[in-house]
């Protein structure tokens, strides 16, 4: 009697407790300690924290990274540079100072610094770093025979320095040897021009001008005469 009557008082608190604990609530909504709602109906204490997160994540705002302002180079960047050509003034001047030698037979005398030769290409060629008097001026005809004397009709060689406009060489000129230009000098028949002869030579034949003047060479021998720049 006992037992039984022990039984039906357990069956009925155990129903009782069930509606005491129990409320109404939304479904997925969090109610009492860690139960998460199944239906409308939530049991304070009859959940875990297993079952509910297993059934219900809270949503997560994804938040994007926000950029920054400050640029950053991708890739390494090397700022232009301006092409410069090797063909520079100076490389120019180089070049115009790096002689070269040219063999050809004198066909013809010009003037009293000017020959042609039978050369093609090489037809005309001016004595570099010197002026001698032009034909019709005072000693010309004298400057001339000599020059025509020491390379007519003979073999040369001539050392390239630079060109005219008309493709005339500008050289020293050898026969037989000898520097026809610095020929020219000692003889009393040419000026050094100083402004265009700057080669390391130059301050020799300038010596060499002044030799022949004091002891009257040539033109320094007599009157009236005038520098070819000068005159022209």
């Amino acid at each position: 009697m006992i037992t039984n009557r022990f039984f039906w008082v357990f069956i009925l608190s155990f129903l009782m407790g069930g509606n005491v604990y129990a409320k109404n609530c939304t479904k997925g909504k969090a109610c009492g300690n860690t139960c998460i709602a199944r239906s409308k109906e939530c049991h304070v204490g009859s959940g875990s924290s297993s079952n509910s997160s297993s059934d219900y994540s809270s949503p997560r705002r994804s938040r994007r990274k926000k950029s920054s302002n400050t640029y950053t180079p991708t890739a390494s960047y090397t700022s232009p540079r301006k092409s410069f050509s090797s063909n520079t003034l100076e490389d120019q001047e180089n070049k115009k100072k790096s002689p070269v030698t040219i063999s050809a037979v004198v066909s013809c005398i010009l003037n009293s610094d000017t020959l042609g030769t039978n050369k093609k290409g090489h037809k005309k060629i001016s004595l570099y770093g010197i002026d001698a008097p032009e034909e019709d001026q005072p000693f010309g005809k004298e400057a001339k025979d000599f020059f025509e004397k020491k390379v007519f009709k003979k073999k040369i060689k001539e050392k390239v320095y630079d060109k005219k406009d008309d493709g005339t060489d500008i050289a020293l000129v050898f026969a037989g040897g000898k520097n026809i230009n610095e020929l020219m000098i000692k003889a009393g028949y040419a000026w050094v021009y100083q402004p265009s002869c700057d080669e390391s030579f130059c301050d020799d034949w300038v010596r060499y001008e002044e030799e022949a003047k004091a002891q009257k060479k040539g033109l320094w021998g007599g009157s009236g005469r005038i520098a070819p720049w000068i005159w022209r």
